[in-house]
């Protein structure tokens, strides 16, 4: 029982009740990353995969200005969306390690991996995805204008 109700805790620390996300037309998402964690995982931390969108490569926040206004998507499994991250996010030099390929976000430090077009647009495109997932305590919260934006700018 302890073990769940420290993955609950975790779960109520990722997710939120509703995608508030306002994405303006003009940005464009053009990057995404699957991030897997670089430090000890708690319960099965490890089965829910963030999704990093951004407007620019994470490579380019080294080199100079941070990079607002990313999306966050937090999958099961990189097989369906659990949640889209209330609110965007912003970049910053000192977030990003480039030789190592680690990022540190919401207090957790991550190494990043750069996803192919098609595993973006397969994803999105089933939210729900292929493994059949008992959600007893949580709903799937995505906004699915975001979703729709986000396919957009994926096959521009």
């Amino acid at each position: 029982m302890r073990k769940f109700v420290t993955i609950f805790q975790i779960f109520l620390a990722l997710c939120s009740a509703s995608s508030a996300i306002e994405l303006d037309k003009t940005n464009v998402y053009t990057n995404a990353y699957y991030l897997f964690l670089a430090e000890p995982s708690r319960g099965c931390e490890d089965c829910y995969i963030p999704l990093l969108f951004t407007l620019r490569a994470l490579e380019a926040v080294v080199e100079g200005q941070p990079i607002a206004d990313c999306i966050l998507l937090v999958t099961y499994e990189r097989d369906s969306i659990w949640t889209v991250q209330n609110s965007p996010l912003t970049i910053d030099l000192k977030a990003v390690s480039k030789p190592e390929r680690k990022i540190s976000i919401n207090q957790r430090t991550y190494r990043y991996q750069a996803v192919t077009k098609e595993e973006v647009l397969a994803l999105l495109r089933k939210p729900g995805g292929t493994v059949p997932l008992s959600r007893p305590f949580f709903e799937t919260h995505y906004d699915p204008k975001v979703l729709q934006r986000l396919i957009s700018n994926f096959t521009e």
